[in-house]
């Protein structure tokens, strides 16, 4: 195989992986080089530290599905930030209101987190910008509350999924933007 214009030889394993082999004159260098970086151990010693330095397999695990949506408000995730340590005019909390497709964000400032003021206003932004099909949120107090559900009911076709505070499978695009908003705030 050629690599960078040079000839490499390779050995294909039947796993999928490839081994790749020296030529004689370029072992002398790779060689002389881990010897003096191991500070002159021996072999043992010098292949440890090369099969250390090898690339470990990538590890397999579940993939989560992205979430698909093809239209403008069809999916909103909503969170809330802790400003409680920065305090400004009484406001405590920042309601965070991202749109899944553009990631659009609206910030409302709070100055408590209780479901009456976030009720207030998601009424505020349905007004505006129009409900979502699918609101999402984490499972909080204030979003699980009964005036956030006595809300959704006026607008019958928003459907409320919750999902794991601060999990980033399912919050991680509206907990990016949280970050992002603290950092911003701080600068």
């Amino acid at each position: 195989m050629t690599i960078a214009g040079k000839e490499k030889s390779i050995k294909p394993i039947s796993d999928g992986t490839v081994l790749y082999y020296l030529k004689v004159d370029e072992m002398f260098d790779v060689l002389y080089t881990t010897h003096i970086a191991i500070g002159h151990g021996g072999r043992d010693r010098m292949l440890l530290f090369i099969l250390s330095k090898k690339q470990p397999n990538p590890k397999k695990g579940l993939v989560s599905k992205p979430i698909v949506h093809t239209a403008f408000n069809s999916r909103a995730q909503i969170d809330l930030i802790n400003m409680q340590s920065q305090c400004y005019n009484d406001y405590r909390f920042i309601l965070n209101y991202q749109d899944h497709l553009t990631k659009f964000v609206l910030l409302r400032p709070l100055k408590t987190k209780r479901a009456e003021e976030i009720a207030i206003n998601l009424l505020d932004i349905y007004t505006t910008f129009g409900a979502p099909s699918i609101l999402h949120s984490d499972n909080g107090r204030e979003f699980v509350n009964s005036i956030i559900t006595n809300l959704n009911e006026m607008w019958s076709d928003v459907k409320i999924v919750h999902g794991k505070p601060r999990h980033i499978q399912s919050q991680g695009s509206v907990e990016r933007a949280n970050r992002d908003i603290e950092a911003i705030l701080a600068a």
